[in-house]
């Protein structure tokens, strides 16, 4: 003898739709953690990646869908260093008499960032893109390391001096900065952002672009 179920019956009806509520929390669940929760997870990891870059995990805050470096007590920050070398030839003329002194320095020249200015990385978590906006990096300091000099000529009356030597070093100074502002220094600053950021966030966001203003 077959038993027949009444599938119509008020119990048989809750029951099929209580079987189907419960499979579509278990998709909406499935959902929000394959799509809403790495969405967070990229907000959040951008905030870190964010402080790590610029070394000022305490200032950065996120709101809404971004992260905003706010002002720092440090003024500045520099994330490249390079060295560079300058010749200075001092030469002056008293009375038919020449003066020469020739020398070159070496020194430090640091590029980055001013922190008094706007940072924000903003990110949409639908694309997973993340976009930073940047002030224009700029040489930040010259660190004189030393000096040598390779010729010195006094003149018969026109002797060299404390003087002479000093005008040397701030001609050496106003060159090495010249030279540093005309490299490629400021553009190897933003390299070097956009290398660890993408080394942070690269299996996290699907495309990371950086503009300056």
């Amino acid at each position: 003898m077959t038993i027949q179920h009444d599938t119509t019956s008020p119990a048989s009806v809750l029951a099929k739709y209580v079987g189907i509520a419960l499979i579509l929390l278990v998709l909406i669940w499935g959902v929000s953690k394959l799509v809403l929760r790495p969405a967070s997870d990229l907000l959040q990891r951008a905030d870190n990646a964010f402080a790590r870059v610029f070394n000022l995990a305490p200032q950065t805050t996120i709101k809404a869908d971004s992260v905003v470096l706010e002002k720092s007590s440090i003024a500045e920050l520099a994330v490249v260093a390079r060295k560079t070398s300058t010749l200075v030839k001092h030469e002056t003329t008293w009375l038919g008499s020449t003066k020469i002194l020739i020398v070159r320095g070496d020194f430090i020249a640091k590029a980055g960032f001013d922190l008094n200015q706007a940072f924000r990385m903003q990110i949409d978590q639908a694309n997973r893109h993340v976009t930073v906006d940047l002030p224009k990096p700029k040489v930040l300091s010259l660190e004189f390391k030393h000096h040598e000099i390779l010729f010195s000529s006094p003149g018969i009356i026109n002797k060299l001096g404390p003087e002479d030597h000093e005008a040397v070093m701030r001609a050496m100074y106003s060159k090495a900065r010249e030279d540093a502002e005309k490299s490629d220094l400021t553009e190897e600053a933003i390299q070097q952002v956009n290398i660890r950021l993408h080394d942070l966030l690269d299996s996290s966001a699907s495309k990371i672009t950086i503009r300056q203003h």
